[in-house]
């Protein structure tokens, strides 16, 4: 309140007239220094984090050759690359995490964060060996997150859980994270002391990751206050981030882990990380699926030529104009791979989904929100213009007097809200019973030791704490759902969409929508239900 006084009374005194300042500089000189505390009193209340500088620069000689790992006694916070210390409950030595950070223009901060997480990727995937793969996982945080902040101690607690999960080998898998931060939180991170994650990660890693300086001593006020730029951080990965830096640290490094057949890279974006990766990544990856599209002269060997194995998207802030464009070229790369192209045969590995989107029903951030904030995109000229039902959306009869659907009812809506483009739901499939915390990481480990046959539904399995106590819970991932609510919701105008019809219309794109006991809202991405179903995904 004091500092909203002081900065209405700087505003009232520039309303001014010039000949008044003129005639009274002390009165400016106050109200200029006012300016200054009321800033200074609002930094305080909710941190700050400044414009174009890395919060995890590579502070160590520049060299032409290898650059160095951060020095011994260096903060965790301040290193641009982490290792945990070996844990009995690891079948690999340890695992590691590093951090490259993007400005508002897509630009790389410190270039060499890039060429550092290059050249540890390199090493790695060198050490690695069949018995012993490297499983390098690339994430993108999504709104109201840094290299400074809440992600940062859960995806390593992710890392952790495959570190420490007998399904990924026997022998033990070294996993690696790399960590592509960008400015989508303004003010200081909202941990708390005492968050389990943050425990955790400490004992894991024997310090903090996060800084502690950086928090917002009124977490509430600094949540508030980041609501408010919606829509500033949302042009920010749309059309500046997204771009030539950040696609190379992508395909750098998941390039040079796939050269050996045997590593596993995994790519996940949050919120406004999945609107990054669809800006990016997807039309990068257009020229590679279409090249290896079977032909007379040409059979590829797998049906994912692809340096990834898994595109996981996860409470996708973007607008679903960008999916329905990729899920049509996935569509036609599915068809490819089952040989409507000489050779008729089909080719391994066509029933996996390589990219996969999930998305909450209690994501209010995406469902209500981004629906408010987008809801004039009709008044858009450039978003005006209407889509056949026969243009992969609709399943109707060529022929027939077909609905037209306007372009804007894509951009108002993101990819797992939109009826027309769900092609997947994930639903109870079975009765919940009394389990313990102990079976947390065993069914992790179970979602990531799955096999599944052909043409046969995902069926996974979570335990997760409740009021109730601890409950193991088992789900179906299909299509079509059996609720009736959700049969009703998959209409448009009394037509099913192409997408309820896998069987005549399946797409390497998965559209998932998944329930609130899986993922709580919008940022409750990294809760343990969640990353055993992340790992039903993996497997």
């Amino acid at each position: 309140m004091i500092a909203t006084a002081i900065v209405e009374w700087v505003k009232d005194c520039l309303r001014r007239p010039v000949s008044w300042i003129s005639e009274h500089p002390a009165d400016l000189a106050l109200a200029l220094i006012g300016l200054a505390v009321a800033m200074l009193l609002l930094r305080w209340l909710v941190g700050w984090f400044p414009r174009g500088v890395a919060l995890r620069p590579v502070r160590a000689p520049v060299r032409v050759g290898n650059e160095p790992d951060p020095p011994a006694g260096m903060p965790n916070h301040q290193r641009w690359y982490i290792e945990s210390q070996k844990r009995p409950e690891f079948f690999g030595d340890c695992y590691s995490c590093s951090f490259v950070e993007f400005d508002e223009r897509g630009d790389y901060l410190d270039f060499h964060q890039h060429k550092h997480a290059y050249q540890k990727v390199l090493g790695l995937a060198k050490a690695s060996t069949r018995s012993k793969p490297l499983v390098l996982v690339i994430y993108v945080h999504g709104w109201r997150n840094n290299s400074q902040s809440r992600d940062v101690v859960s995806f390593n607690r992710f890392l952790s859980q495959l570190a420490a999960a007998k399904a990924l080998s026997e022998a033990g898998s070294r996993v690696h994270g790399i960590y592509l931060g960008w400015r989508a939180a303004n003010f200081g991170n909202t941990l708390a002391d005492s968050d389990p994650h943050l425990v955790e990660t400490t004992d894991h890693f024997g310090q903090a990751i996060v800084d502690p300086e950086r928090r917002a001593p009124f977490r509430s006020l600094a949540a508030f206050l980041e609501t408010l730029g919606y829509w500033d951080r949302k042009a920010v990965p749309e059309r500046k981030v997204a771009g030539t830096s950040f696609s190379r640290t992508v395909f750098t490094c998941a390039h040079i882990a796939k050269r050996f057949a045997h590593n596993r890279v995994l790519l996940i974006g949050h919120s406004f990380g999945g609107l990054m990766l669809e800006r990016t990544v997807q039309n990068a990856v257009v020229g590679e699926l279409i090249g290896a599209w079977p032909s007379s002269n040409h059979a590829p060997h797998g049906a994912n030529p692809l340096p990834f194995d898994l595109l996981l998207s996860v409470n996708s802030a973007a607008p679903s104009i960008y999916a329905r464009q990729f899920q049509s070229l996935m569509a036609a790369h599915y068809r490819a791979m089952q040989g409507s192209n000489p050779p008729s045969t089909e080719v391994p590995g066509t029933g996996q989904p390589v990219f996969v989107s999930i998305t909450s029903e209690a994501d209010w951030a995406t469902r209500v929100a981004h629906r408010v904030a987008n809801s004039l995109a009709w008044v858009n000229p450039a978003l005006r213009r209407k889509y056949r039902a026969d243009d992969y959306i609709l399943d109707v009869q060529w022929g027939t007097e077909q609905p037209m659907i306007p372009q804007y009812e894509y951009y108002g809506y993101t990819p797992g809200h939109n009826p027309l483009l769900v092609n997947r739901f994930i639903e109870a499939a079975g009765a919940d019973i009394e389990a313990t915390e102990a079976e947390e990481l065993p069914a992790f480990n179970a979602s990531l030791a799955l096999r599944v046959s052909r043409g046969a539904p995902l069926v996974f399995e979570t335990v997760s704490r409740a009021k109730s106590g601890v409950r193991r819970s088992y789900w179906r991932v299909g299509m079509p759902p059996d609720k009736p609510a959700l049969k009703d919701w998959g209409r448009y105008k009394g037509t099913r969409p192409i997408a309820w019809n896998p069987d005549e219309h399946e797409s390497a794109y998965w559209i998932v929508r998944c329930p609130k006991a899986l993922i709580g809202d919008h940022n409750d991405i990294w809760n343990e239900s969640a990353m055993q179903m992340y790992a039903a995904f993996i497997h």
